[in-house]
């Protein structure tokens, strides 16, 4: 199936916001690798498997045919998944429908990082992402996947747990679109069909960037004959651990809600843990409700 660049984005989205778990240990990681496995013995697909977390993989098959070129491709997938906490599919569509150019971007190293599909996060719920599902050795779209329909089927054996009551919404809610494109066609998009619109400066966008598109965004409501202020302005943020780096992060949220961004996502490195989340609450999010009352 063919889909326009809008509506594979969409899907891909829609995949990940569908792939959360309750809990997710080691032992998750053991059944769902050998039953990846399974399945591809059964399709005589020669493919490399990893489910790894922060620093430690928790599962790794390597079937007939592959290589150590499908390895090498694969740990960058995985190394992409745990620094932009996104599928490396849906980062290539978020790269492209901002016009990123990673061959010439500095800051994402080429040699560490990939947008080739095929590796997709696990997050749990309250936490964030917790592990990556990797594949490697079909093309990009089918390594994808393979591991987004793994994932699928085995949090399906487990769909009676706590976050059911998250999958469908109540009677009479209306779901809420999020747009976050950064193009003018996307901003026009945003402004014709959005709840809101998100910037990711995570990606490398500036807070002159933010500005510029916002007042973009708010022209094409106006073109339209829509009040730009219905639409909901978020930017995500990623806070470094530490020192200054983490201060000026802190700063950096402050301007972006002083120049109409709403609601502000705060991320924190995989490898910090809940340990990491808790400080991320008590040193920024607090401090940032404060500022803004």
């Amino acid at each position: 199936m063919t889909h326009t660049e809008g509506d594979r984005m969409a899907l891909l989205v829609a995949q990940e916001a569908g792939l959360v778990f309750d809990s997710f240990d080691r032992a998750d990681a053991w059944r769902l690798g050998t039953a990846m496995v399974e399945r591809a013995l059964r399709d005589r697909l020669s493919v490399i498997i990893d489910i790894r977390g922060p620093g430690v993989v928790l599962f790794r098959a390597a079937l007939a045919g592959t290589t150590a070129e499908n390895q090498a491709w694969l740990d960058r997938k995985a190394e992409t998944v745990f620094r932009f906490e996104a599928s490396t599919a849906l980062l290539s569509e978020r790269f492209a429908a901002q016009g990123v150019d990673v061959w010439t971007v500095p800051w994402f190293d080429t040699n560490r990082y990939t947008t080739a599909g095929g590796s997709v996060p696990v997050r749990v719920m309250g936490v964030g992402v917790v592990a990556a599902v990797t594949v490697s050795g079909l093309t990009s779209e089918e390594d994808h996947d393979f591991a987004v329909e793994a994932l699928d089927a085995f949090r399906r054996t487990r769909s009676r747990g706590p976050l059911s009551q998250y999958r469908t919404l109540a009677p009479g809610q209306q779901a809420q679109i999020w747009v976050g494109g950064q193009k003018p066609r996307g901003l026009r998009l945003a402004a014709r069909y959005a709840d809101g619109w998100n910037y990711a400066s995570n990606l490398g966008g500036t807070l002159e960037g933010f500005v510029e598109r916002r007042d973009l965004l708010f022209g094409a409501c106006e073109a339209i004959g829509r009040d730009p202020a219905m639409l909901t302005l978020s930017v995500q943020i990623i806070i470094p651990p530490d020192g200054e780096p983490r201060r000026t992060a802190f700063a950096q949220a402050v301007a972006y809600g002083r120049a109409g961004a709403s609601v502000i996502i705060l991320t924190t490195l995989a490898r910090e843990g809940a340990a990491g989340i808790r400080r991320l609450a008590a040193e920024i999010a607090e401090p940032l409700r404060a500022t803004f009352g």
